[in-house]
């Protein structure tokens, strides 16, 4: 693997530079990582869509798409700085392989519960608890591991080139999960995922191990300490986690909720939900291919902050105009925004970042994403009672006005790059 210090650097290529990931796909290492995406990204897609219908098939409940959501959430939030230690720690690879395993009992489980007829929501709670659990470990090894496979001036572009790659995947997961949904029910879809899982495994082995010789060796409360010691020292980091916050925690209420919003306002189904959320997948795929694209581009903070208020205004109006085929537009073009804000801000963590910590800030930045993810609960009380264009109007407005002030009062966030 390749080693750099994360110390902030010039470049002088150019703006639009896809040259730049072709070098990085010269690397077998990061082509082996994006074999391993190409069984794994469907499934992120998959869950989303067959969790959210059957909760809402059995309840017909936003708060229990909320509760359901928030279950996760608590795991995540719980797990997340652990997950990151152990990133630093040991070889990527196994704690990936790891958490695979963890996530194909999950699938396996509720497979079981869906064919059996047992299945109740507080089941599919207790398994979005576990498989939470698995992607808080999960999660910062596989973000941070490409930093390590490909040099500095690519990094940007080889998380671009992963992000297409995903974004492909996903829109054939969700579709088919759609299309499985009916066709096959619930627990087929939960068995297909389970051998995808099991498929990433061969993959996450080809892998080279990874840079242990800055890893942490001191206790679990003293490294965790010296992470967050860290990160107040770095503004930039800082900045970039703030940043982060603000477009998540009001954004993750509008995804839980795409079910309610498919059948309640739409009177639409399964397959439909499939459908909207392959089109959030392509819509995902389009921008990471301009992102690849970019090469290092040196206007990563205007962009970042350009992306959140644009995330804001697809919420607005995706409530707003639900006429067909609106709706299937705009959620594309809302993926898009966020998929470049998401590629971006992990860009800017990893290049910012000194190489034995850069786990550790990512499961910050997970921890920070599991907790947005917990404002389900009340905005699902409030659907039920208000109703759903209201919530998530205030939430996309309230996106904006965080991303435009931050754009206005805090001039460091301008200059990221």
């Amino acid at each position: 693997m390749s080693r750099n210090n994360g110390e902030p650097t010039k470049s002088g290529r150019p703006a639009l530079d896809p040259g730049v990931a072709m070098e990085a796909l010269k690397v077998q290492g990061f082509r082996w990582y994006l074999a391993g995406r190409l069984f794994g990204a469907p499934t992120a897609q998959m869950r989303m869509v067959v969790r959210g219908w059957l909760v809402y098939h059995l309840t017909g409940s936003a708060l229990v798409l909320g509760w359901v959501t928030a279950a996760g959430a608590i795991a995540a939030f719980v797990l997340a700085p652990l997950g990151g230690l152990v990133a630093d720690r040991f070889d990527k690879r196994y704690v990936m392989m790891g958490a695979r395993l963890a996530l194909i009992l999950d699938s396996s489980l509720m497979a079981v519960l869906v064919f059996t007829g047992a299945v109740r929501p507080w089941h599919i709670a207790a398994m979005a608890m576990l498989e939470s659990s698995a992607l808080a470990f999960m999660g910062p090894a596989q973000r941070t591991v490409v930093s390590e496979l490909v040099d500095r001036k690519s990094l940007f572009s080889a998380l671009s080139v992963a992000a297409v790659l995903e974004g492909l995947m996903g829109v054939l997961g969700a579709y088919f999960a759609g299309w499985m949904i009916e066709a096959l029910g619930p627990g087929g879809v939960y068995v297909i995922m389970a051998l995808l899982f099991a498929s990433v495994g061969y993959t996450l082995n080809k892998l080279p191990p990874s840079n242990k010789d800055n890893a942490p060796r001191g206790s679990v409360h003293g490294d965790l300490l010296a992470g967050l010691r860290y990160m107040k020292a770095s503004p930039i980091i800082l900045t970039v986690l703030a940043v982060i916050l603000a477009r998540t925690l009001f954004t993750q209420p509008y995804r839980a909720f795409q079910p309610a919003y498919v059948e309640g306002m739409l009177g639409l189904g399964a397959s439909e939900l499939g459908l909207l959320t392959s089109a959030s997948a392509a819509g995902a795929l389009i921008s990471s291919l301009i992102g690849a694209s970019l090469g290092n581009t040196r206007f990563k903070g205007y962009l970042l902050l350009g992306a959140g208020m644009a995330v804001g205004v697809c919420l607005v109006l995706f409530v707003q105009l639900p006429l067909l085929p609106l709706p299937f537009i705009i959620v594309a073009f809302e993926s898009g925004f966020t998929k470049l804000s998401d590629v971006l801000s992990n860009s800017l963590l990893q290049l910012n970042c000194r190489i034995e910590f850069r786990a550790r800030v990512d499961s910050i930045r997970s921890l920070l994403m599991s907790a947005s993810r917990l404002v389900a609960v009340p905005a699902g009380a409030l659907v039920d009672s208000v109703g759903l264009v209201p919530v998530i109007t205030v939430l996309g407005v309230l996106v904006i006005v965080t991303h435009l002030g931050a754009a206005i009062l805090h001039a460091p966030v301008r200059s990221l790059r």
